[in-house]
């Protein structure tokens, strides 16, 4: 019986459905359905074992996997076509000198083209001897004879599609389309095909289900199936708008992929009043082409000519007039007109930088709070600058030392709040300290960081670290109340989109607590990250998207304990499924994103906002993400300061001096005090006053 017969099976038995199978064994919502459907497809270890911890049973490694000999064998074979043949020789090459660059005996060897992908991802072009270029055309050779030979006898393509879309690939490849669109045109209408999809039909959710199956059968990576999806929009569009093609009823189709510069999923026109205002007025101010009044330099030039010939002049000095270009203007002239001075001036590409962090700035503050920016007298309010670098320290300090972006952001404003709004003193320095509280410390940790430490003592701390179960009791508190109300409602029924995304916060709370991982990590979760063993739970983040690791280096495991693995498993049992979108079933994240705006398929971007807004309320203060890496380290050597190498791997530090470089200087009392005890242990001699008198006789 094979693999895929026991898991028929198990469906037919159990009546658990293909995706439902996969969730519960923490997989990809699609890996059951690719394995039943997808012909030749060979599932590794880990994914049989998940299988079939959930079915009861051990599924073995399927009979007969090929070995790199017998693939090799099987390209050698004359295929009559002295093209095939010839290209199957260079196959042959790529893969002799991948074997033995990777060590692998190929006669034992089985092919596994996800380890194959993991290997050539730890390589560079040295690894072979080879060029940059020379590098990428073996990476590609060898990934494709896997992906050809590995499997199937070939690849499903054009070959194997009849009717009119094979008519639409004959006209295509006879057209000027560009000949990128003409190749992988192929795949893409043998997958329309194989589901009866018509050209009206297909739409962005037809994408993203395109990108999911290219995910699973192409030899390609997440990025590279990225940019086929991409080109394929780019295709409909060709097809929607040639005239050659307007019989099939094509749509132009955007990709199901977000623009990966609006981190803050909000869009840019939401402050055109804004951008209208540095676009102008504000921009020629800063190139030194007007007054920050709206005076340009022929005004400028007239106004002082006038004013040098509206004054009684005598005969004697009218010969000292200059002819050419008016009175001589001076530094002082300019400044008290409201020009800036030449070394004052943005260059081009400065002042597009600029433009770029004052609307992160915005988009940050909008997304955290829903507090719209309309001009630069609001941006440069100090209370507003005050909140917008607090969202902006919170969104840029993933890296092991925080991003000085918020300090950078800060200094423009000042830059506007002084000189062109005219701000008064008090509020320039006001700005000024808001800045200082968000400059980075040599140890790497903010002063505003470090004394938000300090002040997590006692009950702060206790509340901190039950933060999850005060959400959850809250969340169960809203509900009895309404089920007091509601007879003969389940508890879910009851459960709104609010609710969910406070269990929402509390999962992350949790998460937060068992190890800090860093702020794209824990939206950025995957169902198919989360494995369970008994009744614990564990998060599997894959080493590639962990900052500063590669494919060599080990993943990221956040283990959770019984309590919060609990929490974590009805939440996706039972919350999850509530808190979905309408249409957004397939889902892959273990947070899916909230609210009518932004496209389906993503996670929740605005949860740790959330969470940071529920840590000021039931906390006290303002807990970003973070900051729950230093709290996590410093608690901890705080109890023991021996422990710093166990910090070290909780946080996932590479070096120990990372390590130090941050907790060096959150508790030098607490240093101080043990240095204290120890130098009294240490001394030899008491203070005069404690001594004993001797008695004299």
């Amino acid at each position: 019986m094979t693999v895929q017969d026991q898991i028929r099976d198990y469906l037919d038995e159990t009546g658990v459905t293909k995706h439902a199978l996969a969730l519960q064994a923490g997989l990809n919502p699609k890996a059951v359905k690719n394995i039943l459907e997808i012909p030749g497809i060979r599932s590794d270890r880990k994914t049989l074992d998940a299988l079939g911890e959930v079915m009861g049973i051990h599924l073995p490694t399927p009979a007969g996997q090929m070995t790199y000999s017998r693939l090799m064998s099987d390209l050698a074979r004359p295929t009559g076509d002295e093209k095939s043949d010839s290209r199957n020789r260079v196959l042959i090459s790529r893969l002799k000198a991948f074997l033995k660059a990777a060590g692998w005996v190929a006669e034992i060897e089985i092919v596994d083209r996800r380890r194959a992908i993991e290997k050539l991802s730890s390589w560079s072009a040295a690894t072979l001897d080879l060029t940059e270029n020379s590098f990428a055309t073996y990476k590609s050779d060898i990934l494709a004879a896997i992906h050809s030979h590995g499997g199937r006898n070939r690849p499903n393509g054009i070959r194997d599609v009849r009717g009119i879309y094979r008519e639409i690939h004959d006209v295509l490849s006879e057209s000027d389309c560009p000949n990128d669109l003409k190749l992988i045109s192929g795949t893409f209408f043998h997958f329309l095909y194989q589901r009866k999809i018509s050209p009206d039909e297909i739409s962005t959710e037809v994408l993203h289900e395109y990108y999911l199956h290219r995910l699973a059968v192409s030899p390609k990576g997440e990025a590279t199936c990225k940019k086929h999806v991409q080109r394929i929009s780019a295709l409909c569009t060709r097809l929607a708008t040639d005239a050659d093609f307007s019989s099939y009823g094509f749509n132009v189709v955007e990709h199901p992929f977000p623009d990966g510069r609006n981190k803050y999923g909000v869009d840019a026109s939401v402050f055109s009043e804004l951008l209208s205002e540095f676009d102008g007025p504000v921009s020629r101010w800063l190139r030194g082409e007007a007054s920050r009044d709206g005076l340009s330099e022929e005004a400028f030039l007239a106004q002082l000519d006038a004013a040098e010939t509206s004054g009684p002049v005598n005969s004697k000095k009218a010969l000292l007039k200059k002819k050419n270009g008016g009175r001589k203007r001076t530094e002082e002239d300019r400044q008290s007109a409201g020009f800036l001075l030449p070394g004052q001036t943005w260059s081009k590409r400065t002042l597009e930088n600029r433009r770029y962090q004052l609307i992160a700035g915005a988009k940050a503050l909008f997304a955290a709070t829903g507090y719209l920016i309309e001009n630069l007298t609001e941006y440069t309010d100090p209370d507003v600058i005050e909140s917008a670098l607090d969202v902006l320290s919170s969104g840029n300090s993933d890296d092991e030392f925080p991003s000085s972006y918020a300090e950078s952001v800060g200094k423009t404003l000042k830059k506007l709040a002084r000189d062109y709004i005219g701000r008064s003193a008090d509020d320039v320095n006001a700005i000024a300290a808001h800045i200082k509280e968000h400059a980075i410390g040599e140890t790497g940790i903010s002063r505003r960081n470090k004394a938000r430490l300090r002040q997590i003592i006692g009950d702060r701390q206790q509340r901190l670290i039950d933060l999850s179960d005060i959400l959850t009791d809250e969340v169960n508190s809203i509900i009895d109340k309404r089920k007091r109300k509601s007879r003969g409602k389940t508890r879910m029924d009851l459960l709104g989109p609010e609710e969910a995304r406070d269990i929402m916060c509390a999962i992350a709370s949790d998460i937060l607590l068992a190890r800090a991982p860093r702020r794209a990590n824990i939206t950025g979760i995957r169902l198919s990250w989360i494995s369970w063993a008994g009744g614990t739970a564990r998060i599997i983040i894959p080493n590639v998207q962990v900052k500063g690791r590669n494919s060599d280096d080990p993943d990221l495991h956040i283990p959770l304990d019984e309590h919060a693995s609990a929490r974590l498993k009805s939440f996706i049992e039972k919350v999850r499924p509530k808190a979905l979108r309408a249409g957004d079933d397939e889902n892959p994240f273990l947070f899916p994103s909230q609210g009518e705006r932004g496209d389906l398929g993503q996670p929740y971007a605005g949860l740790l906002e959330r969470l940071v807004r529920h840590t000021k309320r039931i906390v006290g203060f303002k807990m970003n993400p973070h900051l729950y890496r230093h709290f996590l380290g410093w608690l901890w050597l705080r109890e023991d300061p021996d422990r710093l190498p166990d910090v070290q791997r909780l946080l996932g530090h590479k070096r120990l001096e990372t390590t130090l470089a941050h907790y060096a200087e959150i508790d030098e009392d607490l240093a101080l005090d043990r240095w204290s005890k120890y130098l009294a242990d240490q001394k030899s001699r008491q203070p005069e006053k404690t001594k004993k008198k001797r008695k004299t006789g």
